[in-house]
């Protein structure tokens, strides 16, 4: 199975007819930024936000292993592989520059869409002698 029909067979499951993950970042930084999924009456539907194995420990100061549900699993599955063509497309973000957009997904037809808009910084590097 693809991880195109996985992520529709996933949709279908939660209910979702759409789904727009926002994204921004360059330098060195960036990723998603929102996640909005909706039914086919437009109607928004929660699923829950990603969660880490890790986690930060107020009261001890560290990262503590953090056991997940078969449930959360499948949510973290879910933001992976619609999340997956903005780290396919800019990876870490290490670039000069900056972008921002969204990936649109669409269940009816099937279809997984980017738009973006891009900035690219340049430099000049100036030499002097003194």
């Amino acid at each position: 199975m693809t991880e195109k029909k996985r992520a529709f067979d996933l949709m279908k499951s939660f209910k979702i007819e759409h789904a727009v993950l926002e994204f921004a970042g360059g330098e060195d930084s960036g990723g998603l930024e929102n996640a909005t999924f909706t039914d086919k009456n437009n109607v928004e539907v929660k699923i829950g936000q990603r969660l880490y194995t890790n986690q930060w420990d107020t009261k001890t100061k560290r990262y503590i292993d953090m056991p997940l549900s078969e449930h959360q699993i499948l949510i973290n599955e879910f933001y992976d592989l619609l999340a997956n063509p903005i780290y396919e497309t800019y990876h870490t973000f290490a670039f000069e520059g900056y972008v921002d957009g969204a990936v649109i997904w669409n269940a009816t037809e099937r279809t997984c869409k980017m738009q973006a808009k891009e900035q690219n910084t340049s430099y000049d590097y100036v030499t002097k002698e003194f």
